[in-house]
């Protein structure tokens, strides 16, 4: 879970939404993780080894949303 500056506590939400712990929280790099990163506050990068969150019919979906400032 990467996250822009004054974003960590965001990224951390969302990494122990998916039952991570803090420490896969990492400032975003200056290189672009995909389409649409570069202006997202948080970036979740998940492979194939990450267990669906329950609910999930794996199937993937791409979800941006974007707050006010």
């Amino acid at each position: 879970v990467y996250f822009a500056e004054g974003y960590q506590a965001e990224a951390e939400a969302v990494a122990a939404a998916l039952g991570k712990t803090a420490d896969i929280v990492v400032a975003k790099p200056t290189t672009s993780l995909g389409t649409g990163s570069d202006t997202a506050n948080v970036v979740v990068v998940l492979g194939a080894d990450v267990s669906p969150v329950s609910g999930s019919s794996g199937t993937s979906t791409t979800t941006s949303t974007t707050a006010p400032n």
